[in-house]
């Protein structure tokens, strides 16, 4: 185990890397021009002269590689640099926006999960039935749909037609509200599918059957052996999405104006702001890594028979 995370952990660094470089190849080739967003930010008069002396001060004017290499120094000296737009530390302002975005996410799972595991659990069970099918396109309908139209109906009943919640969300429950709803509908139907399969899986097998003859109570089998035994897989398939939601809410915290890591991003990619979004870029690739070894280690310790297998 230990060497196993050793190693995984050496990994960590090409993969931060390789994620970094390609980020600030594609900025740099993007068009556009820092240096000209900033100046209209501020109201500057914009001339010639103004627009060059800009880009030599943001660092604009130096080669590609000289610019990755100055900003790659500074990650290592726990340096981000300076945003472009305001000239605040770059960590700050991640620090700032990542406290709502794991308030967003981790309600957004608790959610999921509250929903998911007892339908999941039903539809499983009463294979075939009536409620099963009626779970089932409730899962379907869900995954199918794009978090950006869930979140225009949501807005629609729940902020126009009914007026109980606000458009544009702030850091209060009620702002909190339909961001998590949106993000915890197609988590949901991802979920079901995923327990109800686990669950028909587990109940095919031979000890349920064993367990069946020697009059085991139903309730019993079902939460001491057989909910237990799937729990490493939903276990792993819970830490990769939580890793994808808070990579994957940037278009939701948009919408809905959550003060978080995606609305920060998404105003630095419009402002051109490249140490915010090189720096966006290494802290969702710090967080995806880390919950995918999370992942493999919490199913090991669930379950000690699965072995770790080292690349």
């Amino acid at each position: 185990m230990l060497k196993y995370i050793g190693i995984r952990l050496v990994q960590l660094i090409p993969v931060v890397l390789g994620a970094t470089f390609l980020t600030f190849l594609l900025i740099y080739l993007t068009p556009g021009d820092a240096a000209m967003k900033r100046l209209t930010a501020q109201g500057a008069a914009i001339d010639e002269e103004v627009l060059e002396q800009t880009r030599e001060e943001m660092g604009l004017n130096r080669p590609f590689p000289v610019q990755y290499l100055h900003w790659l120094t500074g990650l290592f000296h726990g340096d981000l640099g300076l945003s472009y737009q305001d000239n605040r530390p770059v960590s700050q302002k991640l620090a700032e926006g990542m406290g709502n975005t794991l308030t967003l996410t981790l309600s957004a799972l608790a959610l999921a999960i509250a929903v998911s595991l007892p339908l999941g659990f039903l539809a499983a069970v009463k294979k075939g039935s009536l409620l099963d099918h009626g779970i089932r396109i409730f899962a379907f309908t869900g995954n199918s749909l794009p978090n950006f139209l869930i979140s225009v109906v949501c807005m629609y009943w729940f902020c126009i037609r009914l007026q109980l919640l606000p458009v544009v969300a702030d850091d209060s429950l009620k702002g909190l509200l339909l961001p998590c709803l949106t993000l915890a509908i197609p988590l949901s139907g991802q979920f079901i599918r995923q327990i109800r399969a686990e669950i028909l899986e587990q109940l095919g097998k031979e000890y349920v059957t064993g367990a069946k003859n020697r009059g085991i109570r139903k309730r019993f089998l079902y939460f001491s052996h057989i909910f237990r035994n799937c729990l490493p897989s939903l276990f792993t398939f819970l830490a990769l999405s939580a890793g994808t939601l808070m990579g994957g809410s940037v278009v939701i915290e948009t919408i809905f104006r959550w003060p978080g890591l995606g609305e920060l991003a998404m105003d630095a990619i419009s402002h051109r702001d490249y140490p915010v979004i090189q720096g966006f870029v290494v802290l969702m690739s710090l967080i995806y890594v880390f919950l995918n070894l999370l992942a493999d280690i919490g199913g090991r310790l669930i379950d000690p028979r699965r072995e770790c297998q080292v690349p």
